[in-house]
């Protein structure tokens, strides 16, 4: 992970903090993708790291302040954040009318009233999904959601070193 990068808030749906962790280390962490950073780093130093830079935020984008309940993480989030990559998305399209325009639509909007509350905000990035599957490849699936998760990685490195890149320019 950049080592410039000082925090990387994940906004995960689960009910409470313990769910959230839980459900980002089990869906995404322990998957296939890490097992070069494992091998390259072993297990108790890429654990450091990821408790270290990565914080999961109980919420749903769906929902009003992004349903994060905890309002002195809310505010810290407003006061540190200066990129915002939105990826959640839901791609059932036999999802019930209101539950996709909740996620797909307004989740979006919610994501950028959360950006404009951000007093550092330099860079709000949307993706947007193109593709879906069938469930009955779950596995697939969940390896996508990991490749996603992996993309909003690289695009936030990039925008991250695009907006040091952007600092310097401004100041020669």
């Amino acid at each position: 992970m950049q080592p410039n990068v000082k925090k990387l808030y994940l906004l995960v749906r689960a009910s409470d903090n313990e769910a959230a962790t839980k459900r980002l280390r089990t869906e995404v962490f322990e998957k296939e993708l890490f097992k070069v950073l494992r091998q390259n780093l072993g297990d108790e130093k890429l654990n450091t790291l990821l408790y270290e830079k990565v914080v999961s935020v109980p919420g749903d984008i769906a929902t009003d302040q992004l349903g994060i309940n905890d309002s002195h993480l809310r505010e810290r989030m407003q006061k540190e954040i200066d990129i915002v990559v939105n990826v959640a998305a839901t791609t059932n399209f036999d999802e019930r009318y209101d539950v996709g325009l909740g996620i797909n639509t307004f989740g979006a909007l919610n994501v950028l009233n959360f950006a404009k509350k951000c007093v550092k905000v330099q860079l709000l990035l949307h993706v947007s999904t193109g593709e879906s599957l069938s469930k009955k490849c779950l596995h697939i699936q969940i390896l996508l959601l990991s490749i996603w998760f992996l993309k909003a990685l690289v695009l936030l490195m990039f925008c991250y070193s695009l907006c040091l890149w952007r600092k310097a320019r401004s100041h020669t």
